[in-house]
């Protein structure tokens, strides 16, 4: 039986509104997060309690838009995800944990060879920093989230990597010059304002990671911004994430400097 149909079943609910009800959830520990359209948010509280019923369930959530809202089973959002063998913890509601970043995250582990330094800017809960750190890289984190950086820290100590993350805490455009020349590879999330910075600390022939969101065959546009940054920089791939629009899509351009 589908999801979508034992939602239906559960419910008891026929016709259009069955037709508008999700065909399936998004797993985070032992909570379950759905997406529901407007129309079926009158069912919410139905549905969640018919989710409540499977394995491995102990909270179940909505989400809308960015809002995720906790609707059965309690208001403890904190919980333990497990994903190759690494575990995390986190606030559901406070941090999303990315389905369709899996496989960029296994790519940019595969690419790492032991010892190399890398600088992952806004590093959020460690969902990046703590797969490169168990691959042999030293991982310099970059945060300004009190909230973030304390699950960063619980996250390293229950992987036990401490010796392989160090935590720089505050505006990383501040922290990130006072390290010198040492980068190999640098990890970017949207945040353009830090090219200045990273000039005086990424090796010749490092690599820039850029997370972003822009225009499908834009990035020609945005290597000439790098470019005035660093006068050498090369596109040498463009990896899609998923896509936000049909003209949008979230993607990892791989800069070589």
């Amino acid at each position: 039986m589908s999801f979508k149909s034992f939602l239906q079943k559960e419910v008891n609910i026929n016709g259009k509104d069955a037709d508008l009800f999700p065909s399936g959830y998004h797993q985070i520990g032992d909570i379950k997060v759905i997406k529901l359209k407007p129309e079926v948010l009158k069912y919410k509280r139905n549905i969640a309690n018919a989710v409540l019923k499977l394995p491995n369930t102990r909270i179940v959530c909505i989400k809308r838009g960015k809002e995720i809202e906790a609707v059965t089973g309690g208001m403890d959002t904190e919980t333990i995800h497990i994903e190759d063998g690494i575990k995390y913890k986190l606030d559901v509601r406070s941090f999303d944990f990315s389905r369709s970043y899996f496989k960029e995250k296994q790519r940019l582990v595969k690419k790492i060879k032991k010892g190399e330094v890398i600088f992952d800017v806004n590093s959020g809960i460690g969902e990046l920093a703590i797969p490169l750190a168990k691959s042999g890289a030293f991982v310099y984190c970059f945060e300004s989230d009190p909230i973030a950086l304390a699950y960063l820290n619980k996250n390293r100590e229950l992987n036990n990597i401490l010796g392989n993350i160090r935590i720089k805490e505050g505006d990383a455009r501040i922290e990130i010059p006072k390290l010198g020349k040492i980068a190999d590879k640098v990890i970017i999330r949207e945040h353009k304002g830090i090219l200045l910075t990273l000039k005086d600390v990424i090796k010749k022939g490092g690599v820039i990671h850029y997370n972003t969101i822009l225009n499908i065959g834009e990035e020609k546009e945005l290597l000439k911004d790098i470019k005035s940054v660093f006068k050498g920089a090369r596109l040498i791939g463009v990896k899609t994430i998923k896509k936000v629009s049909p003209k949008k899509h979230q993607a990892v351009l791989d800069i070589k400097i």
